[in-house]
């Protein structure tokens, strides 16, 4: 009877693409069977039960109450289907709410309630896979089908989910459609759109939003000021700055991701005060910032080669009484082997394993690249035993990125120890490929064995491994080191006749390359070339072309890369690039286009930056433009612009230069230590070399004097100076 039953089932559920399987009977009593269906569209399991009244029923009586549940079969496996979507979304590791939702038909959803779409919607909202955005388009509009009103927590979450995956604009539209609705928006509105044009970069879309919050009287708290804050540090750093004093003013304290943006951007335009009271607003709310918000601090300055105060901050963690936690430690041991500080390092590790923390594969990687760094290879291959007795084991890439952090800092003694980690790789399985190959290359280039370099590329064409872009730029660069500039450009030749891919990153390695020993006929050619392979020159290209062509004071082709810049519509001029520019003016003896450039800059109000301020100094110092220097020095004080130590060593040079002697003097002792700004070498020997030149002995002796008094480490600094010694005698 069984056997019928199942037979019976597997026929008549066929086109339904139903599979049975018999399952029971579980209850031989009562005569209960369970069959177990699975849908071969969805891949959902769901159960088909068949209750016998008693096990004496016939044939015919079971077979008629089967066809009543087949009936019924297609609304069983709806609501199974519900019951699996249901599941999925009050489960927070499920991520196949999207696949549960779409296997639904609308009578299936017509049983959800509108907590079960806002779960949905919520749960979507966290899981932000490129999927999500469009379940949640259909889930609205499914509710609306529905009949139910769409309320501000739906358009909350489409603003906030089209945010997350950069569609600002999206965003914004939908902002629109819920106030044609007659929905008014709250501050999370808000702070989703803010987050949406942070993502996106996009500052007129940022504050757009902030005056929309003001029209409609919702004040911003600290996420609202975060994600602007973050947003204008891309774009204008006063403007950042503004923003964060007007927080502090309406009682809205700061905490990590409102001072690391401004931090990041201070340091990345050498604002030294902005930094050092950024990093002191920091430290004063440590004790509140989490083990990753450390870590994060401690990178940024490594990102920055700033090694000695990434270091240093363990003292401040120290002192704030906090436990660093194992994050912390990473990036603490990462920056004392950057600065060569190895046996600060190693303290590192032990007092990790004295506070309990154990090392993860980051510690030990950490301090096994540093190692590499500081040449101790022995001491490295050690650690990698001790890991593995721990169990921490080094996966083959893990070993490769040892491999090829050796190769990097490897010196002529280091190279035996370097093909002995090469045949370890390969006994261990690990084939010789470019990226070994590459390693080997770089460690011979790095190591000044010009000749063994080339030793290498021979074997590895031998081995059949195709050399690529990597291969080449180690070439060329060893044959550069090595005098054969000729050797060089054959290399360049092989990777056009071998068809080498290369792109902009590669084009701009060439130009470094060849303008940096004043090949500037070879980088005109691979730009031709690069033109011609229809690659889009990008600001490093330009900068370092035009910084080649000043340094052979060829000023009619600095000229020609100007304009080139002009008409390249696609590229938007930075910083760094203005800086360049007027650099490589300042060089070949063009002053004036030095000042036509910082006019514009300057009365269009474009971001600059101590060194754009540093060299139009020099240009005004270099060619004798008097009424301009104190001009452009009023200006900068006027817009109350932050000058640096370097700003006042190229002002106190210019001034010398010119013969004011009593104002380069009252600006080195009167105006920088007022700023608390401790004057350095450069600004001192500028001076004294004027005043020795001009035989003014008692200014020159007066300077010196004021050195030894305020800075003695100073003097000490200087004291073989030639200036000095002759003040002495």
């Amino acid at each position: 009877m069984l056997k019928f039953v199942k037979n019976l089932f597997s026929a008549s559920l066929k086109q339904k693409h139903f599979k049975i399987s018999l399952k029971g009977p579980l209850e031989a009593s009562n005569g209960l069977i369970i069959f177990s269906t699975r849908d071969n569209y969805i891949g959902q399991n769901s159960h088909v039960r068949l209750k016998l009244c008693a096990p004496t029923r016939s044939v015919h009586t079971i077979q008629h109450e089967t066809h009543t549940i087949l009936d019924k079969t297609e609304s069983t496996s709806e609501n199974c289907l519900v019951k699996a979507f249901v599941t999925s979304i009050n489960k927070p590791t499920d991520t196949h709410i999207a696949q549960s939702y779409q296997a639904l038909s609308l009578k299936g959803k017509q049983s959800l309630k509108r907590p079960d779409f806002n779960l949905a919607l919520r749960r979507l909202r966290k899981t932000n896979e490129p999927k999500d955005l469009e379940i949640a388009h259909l889930m609205v509009e499914d509710m609306q089908k529905l009949g139910m009103k769409i309320t501000l927590f739906e358009y909350n979450t489409l603003i906030g989910i089209n945010g997350q995956q950069g569609k600002a604009s999206n965003a914004w539209q939908i902002y629109e459609t819920m106030m044609k609705d007659g929905t008014k928006p709250d501050l999370e509105t808000f702070n989703f759109l803010m987050d949406a044009y942070k993502r996106s970069r996009d500052f007129e879309g940022g504050f757009k939003v902030w005056e929309e919050m003001r029209k409609i009287g919702i004040k911003p708290d600290l996420f609202t000021f975060n994600s602007l804050i973050a947003l204008q540090c891309w774009n204008d750093l006063d403007i950042a700055a503004k923003l964060y004093e007007e927080m502090q003013a309406i009682g809205i304290s700061p905490d990590a991701y409102t001072l690391m943006p401004l931090l990041k951007g201070f340091l990345h335009s050498g604002r030294e005060k902005k930094v050092e009271s950024t990093y002191n607003e920091l430290i004063k709310i440590g004790a509140r910032m989490t083990d990753i918000e450390w870590k994060g601090l401690i990178q940024l300055y490594i990102s920055h080669r700033r090694y000695e105060q990434a270091s240093k901050i363990h003292k401040a963690i120290l002192d704030l009484n906090i436990s660093p936690g194992i994050s912390t430690y990473n990036a603490l041991i990462d920056a004392c082997f950057k600065i060569g500080n190895l046996s600060e390092g190693l303290f590192m590790l032990e007092r990790m394993s004295s506070l309990g923390l154990k090392p993860n594969k980051e510690t030990y990687c950490n301090i096994i690249h540093g190692l590499a760094e500081v040449h101790d290879i022995d001491l490295a291959l050690g650690l990698i035993a001790r890991m593995n007795k721990e169990g921490i084991k080094m996966t083959d890439s893990d070993y490769v990125n040892f491999f090829l952090k050796v190769c990097q800092n490897s010196r002529k003694e280091d190279l035996p120890k370097v093909y002995e980690i090469f045949q370890g790789m390969k006994s261990k399985g690990h084939e010789p490929d470019p990226l070994i190959y590459n390693g080997l290359l770089e460690a011979h280039l790095v190591s000044g064995d010009h000749e063994g370099i080339l030793q290498v590329f021979e074997k590895m064409i031998y081995d059949g491994i195709s050399p690529d872009s990597t291969t080449y730029l180690h070439l060329i660069r060893s044959r550069i080191q090595a005098q054969r500039v000729q050797d060089a450009l054959n290399f360049y030749g092989q990777m056009i006749e071998r068809n080498i891919s290369m792109n902009i990153d590669v084009y701009d390695n060439l130009f470094y390359i060849f303008a940096g020993c004043f090949q500037m006929a070879a980088a005109a050619k691979i730009f031709e070339d690069m033109r011609r392979a229809g690659v889009r020159a990008d600001g490093f290209t330009y900068s370092i072309l035009i910084t080649g062509y000043s340094a052979v004071g060829d000023w009619f082709n600095v000229r020609n890369v100007h304009n080139l810049l002009k008409v390249d519509y696609s590229l938007d001029l930075d910083m760094p690039l203005v800086n360049s520019i007027m650099s490589a003016y300042n060089i070949v003896g063009d002053g004036n286009e030095v000042l036509v450039i910082w006019d514009s800059l300057w009365l269009t109000e474009q971001p600059i930056n101590d060194i754009t301020v540093s060299v139009v100094l020099d240009a005004c110092g270099y060619y004798n433009f008097k009424d301009r220097l104190d001009e452009i020095w009023q200006d900068l004080k006027s817009r109350k612009f932050e000058l640096s130590r370097s700003n006042y060593d190229s002002y106190i040079e210019a001034l010398a230069r010119h013969g004011r002697f009593d104002d380069a003097k009252k600006i080195l002792m009167i105006e920088m230590p007022r700023d608390n700004i401790k004057p350095g070498t450069k600004s001192l020997r500028a001076l004294l070399s004027f005043l020795h030149h001009e035989n003014r002995k008692e200014d020159e002796y007066v300077v010196i004097e004021w050195v030894r008094e305020k800075y003695p480490e100073l003097a000490q600094e200087m004291r073989h100076s030639k200036l000095l010694e002759e003040n002495d005698d």
